[in-house]
């Protein structure tokens, strides 16, 4: 007699590529993996679908430009095939341009620049904004150094901000299995120098006031505002350094270097409904070209900058 033949139950999946990156988090959570050989596989994935707008519009034109790109290698060769199902697109090269030159101020990812850069040459269409480097995603630290190197930063009196360290109660932490912390730290002035009147402070700032209209947060305002009462009492000065913001900006005319575009008012409520203003610290847009050629060239802008923060 024969055996009863053992029944398998199988389940039938067609393939189709899906849109968007696996949720690996999610699917884990929520799908149930299946057993091919000795390990076990996900069939059903859950995807991310959640860019945001001008992360969309990079993508179109990214698939728009990888479709012209195909179009003009089946020029030379029937090696590739047109995939009109993958790149497929209704944009015109005007919708090319104008969401290209949208975005290229704005993004930030060194290789997003260089996406849109292809793209603007792919339609020869120049951008018309000249790639500098205030569109690196390291900018920051390019900008701080070049006000630094240009304004004459003090690295004598930067070490002067009083030091901050943990000191434990050794029987205590070793007990309770606290793990200690035995370096000390301080806060890092950006920019300080000192002329015969003066101490300035200055912390170098790149966010997006133009487009994004973000400002330093709270965080950062505090800091600042410590900067200045700290060292008016380390240094026994009668008057508070002269502290400020500073934002890289193109300047309108080749000859303006730094302008006041606002102040951060500190102050306190009192009872009567009124409140007392403890200190004012100016925000101000410098000229990125007239940094980064001093910097270039090691120039020193300081007496430009003291000239022009007088007439503010």
């Amino acid at each position: 007699m024969l055996n009863n033949p053992k029944i398998h139950s199988c389940k039938v999946y067609n393939s189709e590529k899906d849109k968007g990156a696996i949720n690996w988090g999610k699917t884990i959570k929520r799908s149930t993996p299946f057993k091919s050989g000795n390990s076990w596989i996900y069939t059903d994935f859950i995807r991310r679908h959640n860019i945001n707008h001008d992360e969309n519009e990079l993508t179109l034109i990214h698939k728009w430009s990888i479709k012209q790109a195909i179009d003009l290698l089946s020029f030379i060769s029937d090696d590739f095939p047109l995939l009109t199902d993958d790149f497929d697109t209704q944009l015109t090269i005007d919708d090319v341009k104008d969401i290209a030159l949208k975005l290229y101020p704005k993004i930030t990812k060194d290789r997003e620049i260089y996406i849109i850069n292809l793209i603007l040459q792919l339609i020869n269409e120049k951008s018309e904004f000249d790639l500098s480097a205030i569109y690196t995603k390291n900018f920051n630290l390019i900008w701080e150094k070049a006000l630094q190197k240009t304004l004459g930063h003090n690295e004598f009196l930067k070490n002067k901000i009083p030091k901050v360290k943990w000191n434990d109660v050794i029987t205590i932490t070793e007990a309770l299995h606290i793990s200690p912390t035995l370096n000390a730290a301080s806060p890092e002035v950006d920019i300080i120098f000192q002329t015969e009147s003066e101490l300035h402070i200055l912390d170098a700032k790149y966010y997006d006031i133009f487009n994004n209209k973000s400002r330093p947060g709270l965080t950062d305002l505090w800091k600042q505002f410590y900067y200045g009462q700290a060292y008016k009492a380390i240094l026994e000065i009668d008057e508070i350094p002269h502290n400020g913001f500073v934002f890289p900006c193109y300047m309108p005319k080749s000859d303006y270097f730094i302008k006041k575009f606002a102040s951060v008012e500190f102050f306190v409520n009192l009872k009567n409904g009124s409140h007392n203003k403890l200190t004012e610290i100016p925000a101000y847009v410098a000229s990125l070209q007239l940094v980064l050629d001093a910097f270039i060239y090691s120039e020193s802008i300081q007496n430009k900058y003291l000239t022009e923060i007088v007439n503010n």
